[in-house]
């Protein structure tokens, strides 16, 4: 349970357990956080006693949900993965008349596939597409079926992205099989509040980065790179969606080699500078190529890029990202 509002008396506070049966070899079950947003950093003092397991008749109807108790709809490959567990998955109780939302770890739920030649899904909610058609995904929790499902429409296989021709003496590169990176990156670098999956597809030499669920994430770059020279940055982009937007935000972190605090709205912190591109018009089912001049806020300073943050989407894959000198 999130944002339980504590008293300045003793009060009983019920977190229902979705599915009691499957919990046979627990070792200690309660943790905590208070989070310190509000106070400036201080802390709190509370007090806790009577922890402990209870059957309560005042807990009923429950009634489990999956991606918000819709009924949601996805293009996509074969190959690619999609997790349940990211959307959320939040079984409600009536307790004493109120309802009670509680997040649920994915092995409480049984998930099924209507069509395990398209699609698979394993206890982990994740859901593997492995061929060409349509299935269907829904959840049941303690035989109760969950409000949401999941509607995919495989295409088959992805398509390569167009094998990048430039010379390797004019590139640095960031992610693609055709160049020696210039540095290592962070594709999953965790940012709060970002509800992003991110997963490598493809065999060795034909890898990809795919994105799902994406509202803002970045790449990291683990040194930086000192594109003085260079003019461009290249991505390669691939949907199946219409209508997808990928706004992309090139930060040179300054100086000081930090990324800023403010670095998904307004204008950069500190002495980052940035260079930011909607990538709109996406072709569907097929690789764009982007190609994004290193000016404007980028302009005199670009020798300390740092990171490349991502938003928008929600769904795309990218390859052959790099820098490069035209």
């Amino acid at each position: 349970m999130q944002n339980i509002q504590l008293s300045t008396t003793w009060k009983k506070y019920v977190i229902p357990i979705p599915d009691p049966s499957k919990l046979v070899q627990e070792r200690g079950m309660f943790l905590f956080s208070a989070g310190s947003q509000s106070t400036g950093g201080m802390g709190f003092t509370f007090w806790i006693d009577e922890l402990k397991f209870e059957n309560l008749g005042s807990v009923s109807q429950p009634r489990p949900i999956i991606l918000g108790g819709e009924d949601a709809e996805v293009q996509t490959f074969t190959g690619s993965e999609i997790n349940l567990a990211a959307s959320g998955l939040q079984p409600k109780y009536n307790i004493n008349g109120l309802d009670v939302v509680v997040n649920a770890a994915p092995r409480y739920f049984d998930f099924s596939s209507s069509n395990t030649d398209v699609a698979i899904v394993d206890e982990n909610g994740i859901v593997s597409i492995i061929g060409e058609g349509t299935a269907e995904i829904t959840a049941a929790l303690s035989g109760i079926k969950a409000e949401g499902s999941l509607t995919i429409t495989s295409s088959g296989g992805l398509d390569l992205a167009p094998v990048p021709t430039r010379p390797a003496i004019d590139v640095k590169s960031i992610y693609s099989d055709a160049y020696t990176p210039a540095t290592t990156s962070n594709f999953s670098p965790g940012f709060g509040g970002s509800t992003t999956q991110t997963t490598e597809l493809g065999s060795t030499g034909q890898q990809v980065q795919a994105y799902t669920n994406n509202n803002f994430t970045g790449i990291i770059f683990d040194s930086t790179i000192d594109a003085s020279t260079l003019t461009h940055l290249h991505i390669d982009i691939y949907t199946e969606n219409a209508g997808t937007n990928v706004n992309i935000q090139i930060r040179d972190v300054g100086a000081n080699g930090e990324i800023e605090t403010n670095v998904f709205t307004g204008n950069p912190d500190g002495d980052d500078k940035d260079k930011r591109f909607d990538a709109n018009g996406l072709a569907v089912g097929s690789w764009t190529s982007i190609d994004i001049p290193l000016d404007a806020g980028l302009a005199t300073q670009k020798n300390n890029l740092g990171a490349l943050i991502l938003a928008g989407g929600p769904d795309f894959i990218l390859d052959n990202i790099y820098f490069y000198k035209e």
